[in-house]
């Protein structure tokens, strides 16, 4: 039997093996889900089911099928993506680092330490001086735990040893005192100098359960445990052999299972869940544990039914846990609530205790900003910070100022994530207010009630139009966190706040005028008329820098004395300008001078805090006068509130300003004229437009395309629509996509004026969007992320190089050229790896798979869209573009003698906008001009039509005729003409002829005689 155990392979539970047992969990799943799908599918016998009787319950099993794997794939994805993330920690790891790019502070771990602490001695280290003082102070603390931990080696009796050896037991590789017990959760026994064990503090047993593994394990080491409980014989056996969740997933109202053994009262909390259409859909997973190791799991979806998972729930009752008290669970014992030395898992909170706990927070907050009103300095205090927050309410800046008063710049823990960083380990969430809508109806008595609420007769009287619904406001406490409290810094700002000018220094003269230039235009845009004239403004001025006028005919001016710099002028500009917009006739001002001068300037010193200017010493009298005028606090509330209000739209529309002016300004100075510019041709900066044009094309509104060209549309959702003649082609517009599901295509504005308004040519389609008054998309066209190519998935180049020579008939010498340039890779699946070289650098690589018959291929993630697989080769005269990376090395294996002075493209496909970025590059590096332009795309309908929208076209070099686009076909055999025919085929034809050839001609030559 101990043979047995020891030949039996240990399941891996670490977080990255369990992702990978829940991948492939899930791959099944999905497989099963297909057959479903096809075995439904199936039941027509190729008859449509549009007339038939059944025919609507059919198509919406049909759509819930293929929803659930559509749902599956989707998971599958996201999985993949964990696994990565998990793959790389592990990697840092392995190399001593932990997920912030830190050194790990653990004993195994101290030599590492050491070396990078001699590092920074000699002025090489990486890591800051104070991040350097607190590794040495750690490292007196780890040495000392190595050597506690020795010591108590030396001591270890030989019953310790097997235990830790057969895996019972499993040391802490950060703190090697610490041993944790297999096949439990955060429990562990802790050894002693002497070399003896007793239970750890810090992982001790919650539960009689665990209790008894802890009594087991020291009685077996023949220590004293008289303070732990004994399990009888039956509850040994059930702890030896036991299903426990693994984790489970769904809506917030449950909560969090992960751990607890599987007992009798905790299968029927979970059947109490399971009722289709009431309370939800969740996922659990289980584990199967045999004397300490798992040795199964499965999955149980909870909400379709107690008696659809009859045989699960079966199943997990043949190894229940009978006594309650058995069974492990996340909830603190009574003791440890009394102690607070245990956390707990946090139970959902109630509506009630929701909305006490945020009226709460609220009225703290509120109490917060009053204190602020009877001394300037607080009042300008408040307004400095506000200046940080002018996005948010008065009562939300108050929320974040009451919990976290050093704050710089909030977000929401997914927003951090997306721009690639994360909250550090034990922060608290700051709590703001988010509006939410919900749904409501007058009932039978004329009283509002929640639709969630209502019974099953009033929401048929709902549906039938009897009782009437309406959507009404309300707003929750949701969590957000400052920048402190994440991986980020303050230089990661503009990175996760884009198209906001952080750190705008003033100190030059250039970002004052810019500065300047946007208040103008707001002024403008505002319907006001700046007067700036010395011989007008000095009898209206004096010595004064500026004032706000209102005419006869209500006409409104701003008077700015031409005596100050624009330094000195931008503050007053603000101030007037909060006068022109809160205190104007039309306004209906009934304020006091005093007050309206309060207003002014603090939204003066709010907006110009905000962009680097302290205006303290000139705010402080106006701020004085106001704290002491006698108003209520809520008037001063309602007046606070209504300069945040205009403080924040002054901000968003002169930062709108400040960085369209900051574009220009960069535009003039790359324009400006320098002796590389005067080289260029006029083709070359037609090319540069017409990129431009591109750009600009893409971010045009589908949406507003479709309506201006007289698309009738269908809205689905607040986010999706649907062609009213074609219900397969659906826009979604907070991505700005679109895709047509029947005909498997999709994409941008510029492929939806091609596909759906009928604009083929690629040329045409851009100028049309050009040329017409199309919106611009709310959807800020996310930017192309710079490519990032790891080395570290390179493996050794045999496989690949196996495929491509004997699979593909790649000519040898031209993979092994281009695998030792680094234009040809292969990664840890075998795949072929296809780098994208852009003037030194890889900008993208395409991927192809190897195992016979594979179809399978992958463009990059980040790779720059208008570049290639590309091989230069002398002075680019000739350029021959490919539709994929295999069949440009087909081209060339065909045509070894004749690759001289030639730039071969992969365009990735037929994209247009590689052909011209490529043209503009080899004017730029051909001296002598281009001489031929070869599109060599695939003998197929496809690769015609697109040769043929390059035909009316001609390219013009200076000095030259006009060339005109050539058309390469790859030719297929009498007698084997197909649809399709490329390079690859062409190549693979000419060398399997040839080899027929030569067997023919040993096959005709005479034997020797000897």
């Amino acid at each position: 039997m101990e043979q047995q155990d020891n030949d039996r392979q240990e399941i891996d539970n670490s977080r990255l093996a369990r992702a990978k047992r829940k991948l492939e969990r899930l791959k099944r799943e999905y497989s099963a889900q297909i057959s479903r799908v096809f075995d439904h599918q199936a039941q027509t016998n190729g008859q449509p089911m549009n007339d038939k009787a059944n025919g609507r319950s059919f198509f919406n099993r049909q759509e819930q099928l293929e929803g659930r794997a559509r749902t599956l794939l989707r998971e599958i994805e996201a999985q993949e993506e964990r696994i990565s993330m998990l793959e790389h920690q592990k990697e840092r790891k392995e190399l001593g680092l932990n997920n912030q790019g830190g050194l790990i502070m653990s004993v195994d771990n101290i030599s590492m330490i050491k070396a990078e602490i001699e590092q920074a001695k000699q002025g090489n280290s990486m890591y800051s001086a104070a991040t350097i003082r607190k590794y040495e102070k750690q490292l007196v603390e780890l040495e000392e735990l190595k050597r506690r931990s020795e010591r108590a080696d030396k001591h270890m009796n030989e019953q310790a040893q097997k235990m830790i050896e057969s895996g019972r037991l499993t040391q802490w590789k950060k703190n090697p005192m610490i041993y944790f017990v297999k096949g439990y959760r955060k429990l562990a026994v802790e050894l002693t100098e002497s070399g003896t064990f007793e239970p750890s503090q810090r992982y001790a047993a919650k539960t009689e359960a665990e209790q008894s593994v802890i009594s087991d394990i020291l009685n077996e080491l023949k220590f004293d445990t008289e303070e732990i409980p004994n399990a009888t014989r039956e509850q040994e056996a059930a702890l030896n052999h036991f299903y426990r969740v693994e984790f489970n997933e769904g809506s917030e109202n449950i909560r969090n299972f992960e751990g607890e053994i599987v007992s009798q009262p905790l299968i029927e909390e979970i059947k109490r869940l399971d009722r289709p259409m009431e309370s939800g859909y969740y996922k659990f997973y289980f584990q199967e544990i045999k004397d300490g190791e798992i040795v199964d799991a499965f999955r149980l979806d909870v909400g379709d039914g107690v008696n659809s998972n009859q045989d699960y729930y079966k199943k997990l009752e043949s190894l229940a846990v009978q006594d309650k008290a058995n069974a492990v669970t996340n909830e603190r014992p009574k003791e440890a609530v009394n102690s607070g030395k245990n956390d707990a898992v946090k139970k959902r909170k109630s509506a009630d205790e929701l909305k006490k706990e945020t009226d709460q927070l609220v009225k703290d907050a509120m109490e917060n900003i009053k204190n602020h009103f009877d001394d300037p300095e607080d009042v300008l205090e408040l307004g400095a910070f506000m200046s940080k927050f002018y996005n948010y309410s008065l009562k939300n800046t108050a929320l974040i100022q009451n919990q976290l008063p050093h704050a710089h710049a909030v977000a929401g823990a997914k927003k951090f994530k997306e721009a690639g960083f994360f909250i550090r380990k034990g922060e608290k969430a700051i709590r703001v207010l988010a509006p939410t809508t919900y749904k409501c109806f007058i009932n039978e008595q004329g009283r509002m009630q929640s639709l969630s609420k209502a019974t099953k007769l009033q929401k048929e009287k709902i549906l039938k139009g009897e009782l009437k619904t309406e959507e009404r406001r309300a707003f929750k406490n949701v969590p957000v966190f400052d920048i402190s409290q994440t991986t980020a810094t303050a230089d990661d700002l503009p990175k996760i706040f884009p198209n906001r000018p952080y750190n705008f220094d003033l100190t030059t003269a250039t970002n004052t005028k810019l500065l300047y230039q946007s208040l103008e235009t707001y002024a403008l845009s505002e319907g006001l008329t700046i007067i700036d004239d010395l011989t007008t403004v000095t009898p209206v001025l004096g010595t004064a820098k500026g004032a706000y006028g209102q005419g006869i005919d209500g006409s409104e001016m701003l008077f700015m004395n031409p005596r100050f710099t624009q330094a000195e002028q931008v503050p007053t500009m603000i101030h007037e300008l909060a006068h022109a917009k809160l205190h104007s006739k039309t306004s209906n001002s009934t304020y006091s001078s005093s007050v309206k001068e309060f207003q002014a300037e603090l939204a003066a010193y709010i907006v110009a805090h905000h962009y680097g200017i302290d205006t303290k010493e000139e705010s402080i009298p106006y701020i004085a006068a106001w704290t002491k005028n006698g108003q209520t606090v809520e008037d001063k509330l309602a007046q606070m509130e209504e300069v945040k209000v205009f403080s924040r739209q002054m901000i968003e529309q002169i930062d709108t300003q400040l960085m369209i002016h900051q574009e220009l300004e960069q535009k003039e100075q790359e324009q400006a004229p320098t002796v590389e510019k005067q080289k260029l041709t006029k083709s070359q900066k037609t090319y540069k437009t017409f990129s431009e044009q591109i750009a600009f094309a893409k971010t045009v509104s589908i949406l507003d395309i479709a309506l201006k060209n007289g698309i009738d549309l269908i809205q689905d959702s607040k986010k999706q629509y649907r062609l009213a003649d074609n219900h397969s082609l659906v826009i979604t517009a907070d991505k700005n996509l679109f895709i047509e599901n029947n005909g498997n295509f999709g994409g941008g504005p510029i492929d939806f004026v091609q596909k759906v308004v009928g604009i083929e040519d690629f040329k045409s389609a851009v100028h049309h969007i050009t040329d017409s008054e199309y919106e611009i998309s709310d959807v800020a066209p996310s930017g192309q992320r710079e490519f990032t190519y790891n080395k570290e998935n390179e493996r050794d180049f045999v496989r690949a190089k196996k495929y491509l020579i004997d699979d593909r008939c790649i000519d040898e010498e031209i993979v092994s050229v281009l695998h030792n340039k680094g234009l040809l890779q292969q990664d840890k699946r075998n795949n072929v790896l296809l780098l994208w070289n852009d003037h030194g650098k890889i900008a993208g690589c395409s991927e192809k798979g190897t195992i016979p018959d594979s179809t399978w291929k992958k463009i990059q993630t980040g790779s720059d869209s208008k570049i290639g697989f590309n091989v230069r080769n002398g002075e680019p005269k000739k350029l021959k573009f490919f539709e994929a990376g295999v069949d440009l090395m087909s081209y060339m294996s065909l045509n070894k003698s004749n690759l001289k002075d030639t730039w071969f493209v992969s365009m990735e496909g037929l994209k247009p906008e590689t052909v011209y970025h490529y043209l503009e590059e080899a004017q730029q590096v051909s001296p002598s001009g281009i001489e031929e332009i070869a599109l060599c795309v695939d003998n197929d309908e496809a690769g015609k039509a697109f040769f043929d929208k390059f035909q009316q076209f001609t390219f013009n070099q200076k000095e030259k005729a006009p060339l005109e686009f050539q058309a390469e076909f790859p030719q297929a055999p009498v007698g084997q003409e197909t649809q399709k025919w490329d390079w690859n085929n062409e190549l693979v034809y000419q060398v399997n002829e040839g080899e027929n050839q030569r067997k023919k001609s040993l096959e005709s030559e005479p034997a020797l005689s000897l």
